[in-house]
């Protein structure tokens, strides 16, 4: 079930300039932005020899037009976490005093709040699940979290054959529902208790009668992306998982942007999965889903530096058809985006070369084509398609919300190949686990580009 999208905030103005400029606001010339994924800046490439994308995104409607002005990053603040501000936040949650252990608060044994940048904080609460009985004459309970299997009514716990003269244990009673506005009420004060502020908020289905919501702030003015505070309650208006962030932000330097097309462009350039143009059902095809771009507003999307830390950079968010969520494309020029394969220069006010030579110690993340979900609902099993060479460990990585789950598969231990070696083009098909937080239940699985993954158990 999909619930309303609603907004909190108004839609914002963006201020555009007649043409790029190619400074900051500051008047000075911005450092190099080196991001872990420096997707802006190595898509760039094939875009300015002419390349064309690979059509997985639509453009159904129109793009703002001209190049928005320079725009600042926001840092994020990191260290320990004010006690007061942690005890509004347990407070909210109904988990007791807060207590100092290492460089994080904890309270009770589900709170986390770290002391990393951004000052992420997690909450978790383990919930019986009671299955129906596996057999007629079986009635299931829970008590203390465990699900207790005892003989129905009427019945004796000794085995036999046949039915007769037995009473058959009664259906189970339909499941409760907690209504969306009295979970959207008991998620605003876990939200004001976090210091989120305007925000703009989502709300659906979270599976056993649950509820989620989610809330992406207002900042500096601008839509936020991915610096998401998301809370789940149950059918009996408790709070059973959230996470999100307390830290405040501050002003980065100023970046020259490029413009809604320019991002679009290159947000047609995300490689697919090969596994989308390969057979996967005899009489089925996994084609490649295309997804439909219906708008784009300037704002700012959670990126990681290549240090691991967290910042906001302005970005595109586009609207698809059919996402909660927007897609974000960072809105940097490129040249000042340094990636594996674009050394941290100062920028020279020209766009960076093309690298001819082909990368030897460096493989793109590949895009997971299916997965099967454990029966606990905590660990998928991510298939995906990797090149022959260059030979590699693979690890997948979960980032989870309160409404769907973006998985990232990235190589390691890369062993580095000579240019000259020849390499045949071979696709192997892998699997590795990934572990979550949370129960999978109804969120849907993502790749990077928010292509929904295929469930192999439904």
């Amino acid at each position: 079930m999909r619930l309303p999208v609603v907004a909190v905030a108004a839609a914002l103005a963006i201020p555009l300039a007649a043409c790029g400029n190619g400074s900051s606001s500051g008047g000075g010339t911005p450092p190099p932005l080196a991001l872990a994924a420096a997707g802006a800046a190595d898509l760039a490439a094939p875009a300015a020899a002419g390349v064309k994308g690979n059509g997985g995104y639509r453009l159904s409607g129109s793009l703002p037009s001209g190049i928005p002005a320079p725009a600042h990053i926001r840092e994020l603040s990191r260290g320990p976490v004010d006690r007061d501000a942690v005890t509004r936040l347990t407070s909210a949650l109904q988990v007791g005093h807060p207590r100092r252990i290492g460089a994080s608060w904890t309270a009770g044994s589900k709170l986390s709040v770290r002391d990393d940048t951004g000052q992420p904080w997690s909450y978790g609460q383990d919930v019986a699940v009671c299955s129906p009985p596996a057999a007629a004459d079986q009635a299931v309970g829970c008590t203390s979290g465990s699900a207790v299997v005892t003989a129905a009514p009427g019945t004796s716990s000794g085995s036999g054959s046949g039915t007769s003269g037995r009473t058959v244990a009664p259906p189970p009673k339909p499941l409760k529902t907690i209504a969306a506005a009295t979970a959207k009420t008991i998620a605003t004060t876990v939200f004001n208790a976090a210091g989120v502020g305007s925000a703009t908020t989502h709300v659906g289905s979270a599976g056993d009668g649950g509820v989620y919501v989610t809330a992406d702030p207002i900042v500096s003015g601008l839509q936020t992306s991915g610096f998401t505070t998301s809370v789940t309650v149950g059918n009996t208006g408790r709070v059973l998982f959230g996470n999100g962030w307390l830290a405040t932000t501050s002003e980065g330097p100023a970046y020259p942007l490029i413009s809604a097309r320019a991002a679009f462009e290159q947000l047609k350039m995300q490689p697919r999965p090969l596994a989308a143009d390969m057979p996967c059902q005899i009489g089925k095809s996994c084609g490649m889903v295309e997804q439909v771009v219906t708008g784009a507003t300037l704002g700012l999307s959670l990126q990681y530096r290549d240090n691991g830390r967290p910042v906001l950079v302005p970005s595109w968010l586009f609207s698809v058809v059919g996402l909660d969520q927007p897609i974000a494309q960072v809105a940097v020029e490129p040249r000042y985006l340094p990636g594996p394969s674009h050394p941290a220069t100062e920028p020279t006010g020209k766009p960076s070369s093309v690298d001819p030579g082909p990368p030897t110690s460096t493989v793109p993340n590949p895009r997971p084509s299916s997965y099967t979900v454990s029966s606990d609902g905590r660990t998928l099993t991510v298939e995906y398609s990797v090149g022959v060479c260059p030979k590699a460990d693979y690890v997948g990585t979960a980032k989870e919300s309160a409404t769907s789950i973006t998985v990232i598969i990235t190589a390691e231990n890369i062993q580095p190949m000579d240019p000259d070696t020849a390499c045949i083009e071979l696709a192997q098909i892998k699997h590795t686990p990934v572990t979550l937080q949370a129960p999978l239940g109804s969120r849907p699985v993502r790749d990077e580009d928010g292509s929904e993954i295929q469930n192999l158990n439904d």
